[in-house]
């Protein structure tokens, strides 16, 4: 059976490539070993943190990143690890605020397919 978190990681992932296709963003269908880490970081810190704001999130997101070695950059480069999004939430274009958004949501929806999903085929 697969692993909670995994299949929550999944479904995030999945809602996070839907929402760059959408807004014409760069995007990689496989998830990579620093996006799964982050996910699963993620994944606790909303379990711990439920009613956390998308900007506490972030800030969540942010530290994971600099655990891993991130830094600030202009662009978003696996290989360097630089990322744009690096800043503060309100610092933040719209469209990223609004992909922090999102991933409660889907974070939320994630879970109740796991329920429902886990408890039926299990």
């Amino acid at each position: 059976m697969i692993d909670k978190n995994i299949f929550i990681a999944d479904v995030r992932h999945i809602g996070w490539v839907a929402y760059q296709i959408a807004v014409g963003q760069k995007y990689n269908e496989e998830i990579n070993n620093d996006q799964l880490e982050s996910l699963l970081n993620g994944i606790e810190y909303l379990e711990e943190n439920p009613e956390c704001t998308p900007e506490e999130n972030h800030n969540n997101w942010m530290k994971e990143k600099i655990r891993q070695g991130w830094v600030y950059g202009d662009v978003k480069d696996f290989e360097l690890k630089t990322h744009p999004d690096l800043i503060p939430f309100d610092e933040l274009p719209v469209v990223e605020q609004r992909k922090d958004i999102l991933d409660a949501i889907i974070h939320k929806m994630a879970v109740q397919m796991w329920k429902k999903y886990a408890i039926k085929y299990s």
